[in-house]
C-alpha cells in the first residue's frame, strides 16, 4: 500500500476511534451514574457462568437446528476477524503479517 493509502487509513482508524470513544462515553454515563449493584459475591461462579453460557454457546444448543447454525456462524466470524485484523495490519503496518 502506498504511503498516502496508508495514511488515509490512519486517519480514518483514528477518526473512528474517537467517534466509537465519544459514543461509548456518552451511552456508559447513565450506567456510571446509577447506584452501584453488589454483584461482587461469588466472583469465580459468575464469571464461569458467563464464559460458559457465551463462549460455548450452552443456551442455544439447546435448540439443535438453530443452535447448530448460530454456532457455525458465530465461527465464520471468527475467521473473518483474522481477515480483517491481517488486512488492517497490512495497511497501517508495511510488512504486517
Amino acid at each position: 500500500m502506498s504511503s498516502l493509502g496508508t495514511t488515509i487509513l490512519w486517519v480514518v482508524t483514528v477518526l473512528t476511534l474517537a467517534i466509537f470513544g465519544w459514543r461509548f462515553l456518552v451511552r456508559i454515563k447513565p450506567l456510571l451514574d446509577a447506584r452501584p449493584a453488589q454483584r461482587t459475591d461469588r466472583i469465580g461462579l459468575r464469571l464461569s457462568g458467563m464464559f460458559g453460557d457465551i463462549g460455548t454457546h450452552r443456551r442455544l444448543l439447546k435448540f439443535t437446528f438453530s443452535g447448530v447454525l448460530h454456532a457455525l456462524i458465530f465461527s465464520s466470524f471468527l475467521v473473518l476477524f483474522t481477515a480483517i485484523v491481517e488486512a488492517f495490519g497490512t495497511g497501517l503496518f508495511p510488512g504486517f503479517s
